[in-house]
């Protein structure tokens, strides 16, 4: 059955009814308060996002300024705290390890126990007149001959009088004076690999003494060592 457009009652003279009329008012009154209700939403919305960004702005604002206000207070802490602070990477410490390898020369390689002041020096010198020590290469490190045979009779090494006349301290000095750290090597075990005294059961004695001389590194090899020293080292 086809659709037919729902009958309106005319007029006889084919106009539109009051009813007619009534209806297209309410429906042009309605469609109208629509519309109304649809710009007061949208105005509200707009107000309401932009009460929203000027809260974010504001929020923003203060955060920046405490942050501001803030940081010298929170860096200062942290500079306190990296002085102070044992572990610290800024801040040297005895029981902390260097970030890097230290780098320089050392005399077993090129001379073994072929050693003495004159060579040592001479050498430090090159370094410097090459610039190797301006580059990284800062340390001088004595190794194995330089020291007598025989301990003092009150147990300390002792270096030896031919090869370093003048004493470790004036070595140490000439180093340093060139800009170069000192280094000397000792072993663990009684001897060291070319048969001079090691540091088995002397350790904090010759620690000392190495300090004492001037020293700044200390090459501690694991070579010559007795069923003592190994059984102590164990436990």
């Amino acid at each position: 059955m086809d659709s037919q457009e729902p009958l309106l009652p005319h007029h006889e003279n084919g106009g539109e009814s009051d009813s007619d009329t009534d209806l297209r008012v309410r429906r042009q009154n309605c469609h109208d308060e629509t519309h109304l209700k649809k710009l007061y939403n949208s105005k509200f919305t707009l107000v309401l996002s932009f009460k929203t960004l000027l809260l974010v702005v504001a929020v923003l604002l203060v955060a920046a300024l405490a942050g501001t206000f803030m940081y010298p207070y929170t860096n200062r802490n942290k500079d306190k705290d990296t002085e102070t602070s044992p572990s610290s990477p800024e801040t040297p410490n005895q029981h902390t390890v260097g970030k890097l390898p230290f780098m320089g020369y050392n005399t077993w390689n090129a001379y073994y126990c072929d050693i003495d002041e004159k060579k040592v020096l001479e050498t430090a010198r090159l370094m410097e007149s090459l610039g190797l020590i301006d580059v990284g290469y800062d340390h001088m490190n004595l190794d194995d001959c330089y020291s007598e045979k025989e301990r003092s009779p009150s147990g300390d090494i002792v270096a030896n009088k031919q090869r370093f006349p003048s004493g470790m301290n004036y070595l140490t000095d000439q180093l340093h004076k060139l800009g170069l750290k000192a280094g000397i090597y000792s072993d663990s075990g009684w001897v060291t690999c070319q048969r001079y005294p090691g540091s088995f059961q002397n350790e904090a004695r010759d620690i000392k003494l190495f300090q004492d001389w001037g020293f700044d590194l200390l090459k501690y090899a694991y070579l010559s060592y007795s069923i003592e020293s190994t059984d102590d080292v164990l436990t």
